[in-house]
């Protein structure tokens, strides 16, 4: 229950508020460079908005010029007056505040508008209350905010021009506050979210008529609660503008989209991961931006320039724990033979109003794979718990009959093995089944079979990576996973037994086809090492150390604001964070020591030996892993798996032989070697 609270506290803690939120920033202007999107929430009613009237019908014509601001959006230390004008001197321009569309009965411009430090003025998106079936955290001090504002030149006879969109942050310092991450802006009609019958972010209508289903409903757990926030599909898709400003305060893209609600229980957190999509509908089908930076194309051929979709995710699971999780985890397997996201923390504000810390990744679509490899999107199939997400209602025939024929058919027999490598990309499989174990996600295909992914395309395509028409998986969604839920405990768990046997899987037949194909000693072979190539190179402690501490950094920055804006109650300071990340690291470093135990134990194959790898001044590929020159990498495989390398020269030099201790080498001057580490040993590449 929210305590009454005497006005003279009242203005102490809005002046403290003024300090900690806002803080009249001195430093140099920074201002955006672009075009659209910004938005003003309204003055501040709490859940009543203030009285509008009702919106005049107009109709785009593409010939009505756009208004011209004053100012481009961005950052700036002291108030201003922001001036629209037109290249129709006859034209009417019409503007609002608060996010929704122009129209006749808006305001009519008739002098400049005063861009202000709003951080002081009272809440309204914040104070919504009805953003979850738990316990509704509203903001002790006004959160901070910035000044949008909606244009367009609208003639007497009904017919605008664009709208755009501009924010204005006043009395906020860039690179104090939000240093080295993106602000994201995004404005829409308030009514897209909060509207009872039709908001995305709220319980609304929807949980009104799921609670009159059953009595028994509302004793459910809030996580468990249907609601119009846990409604899928393009119908609870909203329209929004979207500004994009980069680090150096300049706006890199600004465009409509569509926008939904993104996950599964996290869609019951007040602050909600939220789903940014292109289409043609809003003007364009793409947003032609590095948005995360180095971010690789899947074939290597180059960065990801453009997105047809992104997220912004609040860490689900992890969002009140060491909120990493997720990105920490793909970063580290990102070079195996899988699709994983890549990631790039940012801030978001939602008509002005600050809405937290976000983790921005890319978002997984036939779009993705076209934009990630020279591949048609219309000939991508992508299957998401056994059911086509992308592609035709045909496609699933090829899921079904791979997964019929592999989990039908004895897998130790060659022939039957060999059709099975032309459905399934094994070394795909390996590493994917490998990783949610290694992780002990509690919530992947082997538990509650969910969040799995598989793509291939539906007709080959010769010359192209991976379009030879073999399923290949898709990682997503890690986060209850390395003891989240046990204070970092728990690194000797592990579900491999029972991955590897099939059990307690019911009639999960995708979980089942690691039992079947384990019954091939070559796959069980591939299986063993990618186990243990997992441990010895992708989570090796040294790189784990060194990953939390580089991605950690702008979350222990930056997140005092997001516990403010959105609670929970328990959570005071980064102190909490910087324990939950402490635990994560934690896990991650004893799980090395404990796996190889795990997999002997299950895996059998042999017995464990430990081989020290040096790569000296070139590089050496190991299995499936790229180790860097320079490397001392302490490995363990079992005797019966053999293991694979590849000494490659730097520039100017060249491979000359391995030196080996305790490891039997067939031709110590081959450049690529296999061999079985029947023993403790060393093995060092040695070039000139």
């Amino acid at each position: 229950m929210k305590k009454k609270i005497c006005a003279a506290v009242c203005a102490a803690l809005m002046a403290l508020s003024l300090f900690a939120c806002s803080g009249s920033d001195s430093g140099s202007q920074s201002s955006g460079s672009g075009s659209d999107t910004s938005t003003q929430s309204a003055s501040g009613q709490g859940d009543k908005p203030e009285e509008k009237a009702p919106a005049i019908p107009t109709t785009l014509d593409k010939s009505v010029p756009s208004p011209q601001f004053s100012k481009d959006s961005g950052f700036y230390n002291t108030e201003f007056d922001l001036e629209l004008t037109s290249s129709d001197p006859n034209a009417k321009i019409y503007y609002t505040l608060d996010g929704s569309d122009p129209n006749p009965a808006s305001n009519l411009y008739t002098g400049p508008i005063n861009m202000k430090n709003r951080s002081v003025e009272q809440d309204v998106l914040a104070a919504k209350k009805d953003t979850t079936a738990g316990d509704p955290f509203i903001p002790a001090f006004p959160v901070r905010k910035g000044n949008v504002i909606k244009a367009a030149v609208i003639r007497d006879d009904g017919t605008r021009g664009e709208i755009l969109t501009r924010t204005y942050f006043v009395g906020v310092d860039r690179e104090k506050n939000y240093p080295d991450v993106p602000v994201i802006s995004i404005v829409t009609d308030a009514e897209n979210l909060f509207n009872y019958e039709t908001g995305i972010y709220v319980l609304g209508q929807k949980h009104d008529e799921w609670l009159a289903e059953d009595k028994k409903n509302k004793n459910l757990e809030g996580w468990r609660h249907q609601a119009n926030f846990t409604q899928k599909g393009k119908e609870w898709e909203r329209p929004v503008s979207v500004e994009f400003l980069e680090t150096d305060g300049t706006t890199a893209f600004a465009q409509d989209m569509g926008l939904r609600i993104l996950g599964g229980a996290s869609r019951n957190h007040p602050q909600k991961s939220l789903k940014l999509i292109a289409r043609d509908e809003y003007g364009k089908k793409n947003v032609k931006y590095e948005i995360i930076p180095g971010n690789m194309r899947s074939d290597g051929t180059g960065t990801v320039d453009k997105y047809k979709s992104f997220s912004l995710r609040d860490g689900g699971n992890d969002a009140d724990f060491a909120r990493i999780r997720d990105p920490l985890l793909q970063s580290l397997v990102s070079d195996r033979d899988l699709e994983t996201m890549q990631f790039r923390p940012c801030i978001a504000f939602i008509n002005g109003e600050y809405w937290g810390m976000y983790c921005l990744i890319e978002d997984y679509s036939d779009n993705y794979f076209s934009n990630n490899y020279d591949i048609d999107n219309k000939n991508v199939v992508l299957i998401k718990r056994s059911e086509v997400e992308d592609g035709e209602e045909s496609d699933i025939e090829l899921y079904t009959s791979m997964l019929e024929f592999i989990n039908g058919n004895d897998m130790s027999k060659a022939e039957n093995y060999d059709k099975a490598c032309g459905m399934l990309d094994m070394q795909s499989f390996a590493d994917y089944c490998a990783f949610e174990i290694y992780i002990d996600n509690s919530d992947c295909l082997f538990n509650n079979d969910n969040n799995w992914r598989m793509w291939r395309v539906r007709e080959p395509v010769e010359g192209i990576m991976n379009a030879d028409g073999k399923f290949r998986m898709v990682v997503y969604d890690t986060d209850f996973s390395t003891g989240i839920y046990n204070g970092g405990n728990g690194s000797r768990d592990s579900f491999l037994n029972s991955a590897m046997n099939g059990n307690n899987l019911k009639d999960d037949q995708m979980g089942k086809m690691l039992s079947s194909l384990c019954k091939n000693k070559d796959f069980l072979q591939i299986f063993a090492n990618s186990l243990l190539d997992l441990r010895n190179v992708n989570f090796e402690k040294k790189r784990v150390k060194a990953a939390i501490s580089e991605i950690s950094k702008p979350y222990l920055a930056l997140m005092n604001e997001t516990y403010r804006r959105f609670g929970p109650a328990y959570i005071q300071d980064v102190d909490f964070l910087q324990g939950k990340i402490t635990e994560l690291q934690g896990y991650l470093l004893k799980r090395a020591d404990n796996f190889p135990d795990i997999v002997k134990k299950n895996v059998g194959l042999g017995d464990l030996h430990q081989l020290i790898l040096r790569t000296g001044e070139g590089t050496v590929q190991l299995n499936n892993s790229e180790i860097a020159a320079g490397t001392e990498l302490y490995t363990k495989y079992l005797s019966d798996c053999p293991i694979t390398l590849t000494a490659k020269a730097p520039e100017g030099k060249k491979f000359v032989r391995w030196d080996a201790t305790g490891i039997s080498l067939p031709d110590k001057t081959a450049e690529t070697i296999t061999v079985s580490v029947t023993a403790d040993g060393e093995l060092n590449a040695v070039f000139e």
